[in-house]
C-alpha cells in the first residue's frame, strides 16, 4: 500500500534491500531520486546524480591527487571499502565525543577487542580536556556541514566540509580536526602520525575547511589545527591569512576542473592508497637469476630511474601485504623463514601508580599519565611531554639515562613506568635466528601502550 513521503508528499512504497526498507517510486525505482527534499537532493549530489551539479570535497580532491583510480574506484564506482581498524577507531571517537558534548548518552564504541586500550587512551584524554573546559559550545558548533558553490563551464561545483568543532572567534575562526587515522595503517600500535605546523600549512583539508567558513562569514584569516587524542591531546596547529586561501582557491579550483574533465582516471604508477595489485605499475626492470639472486641493473637514464622507482614503490607495497598475510599464519603455525613472532620487553608507563600519603599513611592510586604532567610541570619540564609521548621512546632514554641535565626528572619518572613483555611479528635477519626476547629493547614512555 502506497503511503505519501512525509519530506515531499509524493506516493511511496517500501522494498527490502539489503536488511532494510528502501523507499521507493511506483516505477520501482528509489524514491530519492525525484524526491524534493533538501537531503534527497544532498543524497544524490554525493553520489554524482543531480544533474549539472558536480560534487567534491576535501577527501574526494586528495583521494584524486593520491590516485585517479582511487578516487574512480571511491567516488564514481562508489565500490565499497572495508573500515580498517583507525577508521573504527576514528567513528567510535567522534560518535563519543558529539553525544558528550549533546550531553547525551555515548554509544557503545564498536571496535576491535585488541584496540580496547587505544579506545580508553583517547577516550580519556577527551575526557580531561572535557573537564577542563577545553571543549565549550558556546559560540561554537560541532559536525557542522558547510557548503560552496561556483561555476565552472556548465557546471556548478558544490564542495561539501564536514568541521568536527568550529568557534567562529571574532572574525578568527579556528577550524579543529579531531584526529581518528582515517586513513592510516595500523602496524603494531602505532596507528597515528602527528602532523607538523609545516604539514598543516599544506593540508588540503584545512586550507579548503577555512575556505569554505570564509564564503559563509567575514574572516580575517583564520587557524586550523588538529587535536591527537591518543598523542595525550596534543594540539597542533598553523595561522593562515586571507592571501593564503586566496591562492589555495584559484589552485584548487583548477584541479577540479581538471577532476571534472578526467574520463581516463589513469592510476599513479606510485599509488600508496590502493590495495595492492588493484593497478600494476608500468614496468619491472628486474632479472631474477638461476641461483635466485636479484639483478637490477643501475639506472642510466631519467626513464630507467622513473621504471626502478616505480618498482621499487610496488615492492615495498607487496612486502608489507606479504607481511600482513604471514602474520596470521606464523601465529598457528609457527615461524616461516626468517618471519617469526618475536618477544621483547620494555619500560613503559604504568596505567596506575600506588601514591603513599606521608602524613595519613594511606594508600591511593593515582593515574600515571596525570601523575606524570603534574611531574613535569613541577619541575619545570612540561615543554618535554610532546617529546616523552612518542612511540620510539629515544627522549626517555636520554631521560633516565642522564647523569646531569635530567637527573632530577628521571628519579621523579622512575616509580611511573613498568616492565612490559609482548610479541612482534617481524622479519628476523637471519631465517635460522630463534625468536628470543630482545634483551636491550628501548625503555618507552608512550600514551600508545598504556591506559591513561
Amino acid at each position: 500500500m502506497s503511503k505519501p513521503c512525509n519530506e515531499c508528499g509524493l506516493p511511496i512504497d517500501f522494498r527490502r534491500e539489503d536488511g532494510r526498507w528502501v523507499p521507493i517510486d511506483a516505477d520501482g525505482q528509489p524514491h530519492y531520486l525525484t524526491c524534493k527534499s533538501e537531503r534527497a537532493r544532498d543524497m544524490r549530489v554525493r553520489r554524482g546524480q543531480e544533474p549539472g551539479v558536480y560534487p567534491v570535497s576535501p577527501s574526494a580532491i586528495r583521494a584524486y591527487l593520491d590516485c585517479p583510480a582511487a578516487f574512480k574506484r571511491r567516488y564514481i564506482d562508489r565500490q565499497p571499502e572495508e573500515k580498517g581498524p583507525a577508521a573504527q577507531l576514528g567513528i567510535a571517537m567522534h560518535q563519543h565525543i558529539e553525544a558528550r558534548l549533546k550531553g547525551e548518552k555515548p554509544p557503545p564504541p564498536v571496535v576491535p577487542l585488541e584496540l580496547a586500550r587505544d579506545w580508553r587512551i583517547m577516550r580519556d584524554c577527551f575526557e580531561y580536556q572535557l573537564d577542563n573546559g577545553q571543549w565549550d559550545l558556546r559560540d561554537a558548533s560541532i559536525e557542522d556541514r558547510l557548503k560552496w558553490t561556483w561555476q565552472d563551464g556548465a557546471m556548478q561545483v558544490e564542495m561539501v566540509v564536514v568541521i568536527d568543532y568550529w568557534r567562529y572567534n571574532d572574525g578568527y575562526p579556528v577550524v579543529t580536526d579531531w584526529k581518528s587515522g582515517w586513513e592510516a595503517e595500523h602496524q603494531d600500535a602505532a596507528l597515528f602520525e602527528i602532523s607538523t605546523p609545516a604539514a598543516l600549512r599544506k593540508s588540503v583539508q584545512g586550507q579548503a575547511n577555512l575556505l569554505v567558513v570564509s564564503k559563509q562569514v567575514d574572516i580575517e584569516g583564520g587557524r586550523f589545527q588538529e587535536v591527537h587524542f591518543r598523542y595525550g591531546g596534543e594540539i597542533v596547529g598553523v595561522d593562515l591569512e586571507l592571501d593564503d586561501l586566496a591562492a589555495f582557491e584559484d589552485i584548487l579550483r583548477a584541479h577540479v576542473g581538471v577532476m571534472l574533465r578526467d574520463t581516463e582516471y589513469l592510476p599513479n604508477p606510485f599509488c600508496r592508497v590502493c590495495p595492492v595489485g588493484a593497478h600494476p605499475t608500468v614496468r619491472y626492470p628486474v632479472v631474477i637469476a638461476d641461483g635466485g639472486e636479484v639483478v637490477i641493473q643501475p639506472p642510466r637514464t631519467s626513464e630507467e630511474a622513473r621504471e626502478l622507482a616505480e618498482y621499487t614503490s610496488a615492492a615495498r607495497r607487496i612486502a608489507s601485504a606479504g607481511t600482513a598475510a604471514l602474520k596470521p599464519w606464523c601465529a598457528a603455525n609457527g615461524p616461516v623463514g626468517p618471519f617469526a613472532h618475536v618477544e621483547h620487553r620494555s619500560r613503559v608507563l604504568a596505567p596506575y601508580v600506588l601514591h603513599t600519603d606521608p602524613e595519613t599513611g594511606e594508600e591511593e592510586r593515582l593515574v600515571s599519565v596525570k601523575e606524570t604532567i603534574r611531574i613535569l610541570e613541577e619541575q619545570g619540564w612540561d615543554d618535554l611531554l610532546p617529546e616523552l609521548i612518542v612511540a620510539d621512546g629515544t627522549k626517555l632514554r636520554g631521560v633516565l639515562g642522564s647523569k646531569k641535565k635530567y637527573v632530577s626528572l628521571a628519579a621523579a619518572l622512575e616509580p611511573l613506568l613498568a616492565e612490559e613483555h609482548y610479541t612482534k611479528f617481524e622479519e628476523r635477519a637471519s631465517a635460522d635466528e630463534a625468536p628470543a626476547p630482545a634483551a636491550d629493547a628501548a625503555p618507552q614512555l608512550s600514551l600508545l601502550e598504556n591506559e591513561s
